[in-house]
């Protein structure tokens, strides 16, 4: 009779949601430039699935994906707002729904400020980044 070997889990802290968890092989599916942010909880690559599949970002998963990238893409070569523009340049490339870059931004914004203020020129300036995207993030470079 052969031996039997016994599984053992992993015990981690989720890269998302910083619960301890027995890690059961959930990778993330976003590039966060270092290893260790790979393992994540059941719950949050079931909620990282949701929002690839989904054709438009409700408000609550733009803030929870933007609360990711601050707190986990950033590192000492990248900003984690550049990664967060770099998700949503990819899904506007791909085709999705999602509501103009300024829009996201002012949603952001209200949900940290409540009493703050978004001015013309802030939606401006988000204007043009978003235009800058495709080149930016897309275009061959020759």
């Amino acid at each position: 009779m052969g031996s039997q070997t016994k599984t053992e889990q992993e015990i981690i802290t989720c890269s998302r949601c910083h619960k301890q968890v027995a890690w059961n092989f959930a990778t993330s599916r976003r590039n966060v430039g270092y290893p260790e942010n790979g393992k994540i909880c059941d719950h949050c690559e079931n909620m990282e699935g949701f929002v690839d599949m989904s054709n438009c970002l409700s408000d609550d998963v733009i803030h929870w994906e933007y609360s990711f990238h601050q707190l986990c893409c950033g590192n000492k070569d990248q900003d984690g707002h550049e990664e967060f523009e770099k998700f949503l340049a990819f899904r506007k490339h791909i085709g999705k729904n999602d509501p103009p870059y300024w829009e996201i931004e002012r949603k952001i914004w209200l949900k940290m400020f409540p009493r703050g203020i978004f001015s013309l020129e802030m939606k401006q300036k988000y204007v043009e980044v978003e235009a800058s995207w495709e080149e930016k993030f897309f275009s061959k470079k020759k």
